[in-house]
């Protein structure tokens, strides 16, 4: 825990061989309970004042890692440092000083709003209990909070049914900005929303990191999304970090074999124009046979890798840097990091 007069980590959140485990069902029923592996030693840094998006499909395991930052999942084995505080070391009621730290919106803003409390007092709440004010200073600070996410007066008697869904994000912003958080734990928090309502909240998260230098851990499975709200990308399969780096290296010049197939996945508006960017990412090799069996210890991915060999069914290799910035997890990185660049294009960093 850092203590007054110590110099702030430079670093909001380390995760490190983080790995999480859930008691599944019974195959009959005198058999004992399957268990499911879903994170499987996640390494993470997100530097103090800067968003890191963690993407991957749906099952990869990247809202359990947030779950497990929100103490909401307890680790089987691994580290996690959130706001100076061991978060794997707590036992029983986090204390006060963490749930003032990291805070979290999530992606239903109406299931996380308590629907009997009007705005005003879903945003005086966490004030009443975590500082020392009396009832005009909460008022104050209630109409402050509103107004700093885009928000008038006239929604403080209104109740979260009759809200819209943007406007229901933004009260769930303001209640975690009301404690002046350091990490905001960001899961799926535009995927319920319009398109032109989820580029005006990712624009509100950019705006109010820049005054208040706040930290955010964005959980996402929208590739575009991810690329315009991050400044580093870390991306998931099957509970393993399989690349990361700085988000303008990994969106545009993806190295991993899933994180290209991944993006080639994702659906084009302007296909003609990206298609030598397209044609440069893909592997167009046919899956080779390795005649050996995938083990749990092996690699994911490699049931559907076409740079697959024996060693990938028998452990999961050891990250290796790209020199562009970021890591890759893949036992063929020197066969993946030789072929052609692709030009990046502009991200959060380049706005």
């Amino acid at each position: 825990m850092t203590t007054k007069g110590q110099a702030p980590p430079e670093n909001v959140l380390e995760v490190d061989d983080l790995w999480i485990e859930f008691r599944g069902g019974r195959r009959r029923a005198w058999s004992s309970r399957s268990v499911v592996r879903a994170v499987s030693g996640a390494s993470l840094r997100l530097e103090r004042g800067r968003t890191l998006g963690l993407v991957g499909e749906s099952g990869s395991g990247k809202t359990t890692i947030g779950r497990a930052v929100l103490r909401l999942n307890t680790p089987k084995q691994g580290s996690i440092t959130a706001a100076g505080f061991r978060v794997d070391h707590f036992r029983g009621a986090p204390p006060a000083g963490y749930r003032r730290a990291v805070q979290a919106v999530f992606q239903d803003p109406l299931g996380s709003l308590d629907p009997l409390m009007e705005v005003r007092q879903i945003l005086a709440e966490p004030l009443r209990i975590h500082f020392d004010l009396d009832a005009g200073q909460r008022r104050a600070r209630v109409r402050e909070l509103l107004e700093m996410v885009g928000l008038s007066s006239a929604h403080l008697t209104r109740y979260p049914y009759e809200l819209s869904g943007g406007q229901r994000q933004r009260v769930a912003i303001a209640k975690a900005l009301a404690v002046d958080p350091q990490l905001v734990v960001l899961d799926e928090p535009v995927s319920a929303l319009d398109v032109s309502v989820q580029s005006q909240i990712i624009n509100l998260l950019d705006d109010i990191q820049r005054d208040r230098g706040i930290s955010y851990l964005f959980i996402a499975h929208d590739l575009a999304v991810v690329r315009h709200a991050s400044h580093e990308v870390a991306v998931m399969y099957r509970g393993r970090i399989m690349e990361s780096g700085p988000a303008d290296r990994v969106c545009g010049s993806p190295r991993h074999p899933y994180t290209r197939l991944l993006f080639d996945a994702a659906p084009n508006p302007v296909p003609r124009s990206m298609r030598p960017a397209h044609r440069a990412r893909r592997f167009d090799l046919p899956l080779p046979e390795i005649g050996v069996d995938p083990t749990p210890a092996g690699c994911p991915f490699i049931t559907r890798c076409p740079l697959r060999t024996a060693e990938c069914a028998t452990g999961f290799p050891t990250p290796t840097p790209v020199p562009a910035g970021g890591e890759i997890a893949c036992f063929a990185a020197d066969r993946v990091l030789k072929t052609t660049e692709i030009p990046t294009a502009p991200t959060k960093d380049a706005t």
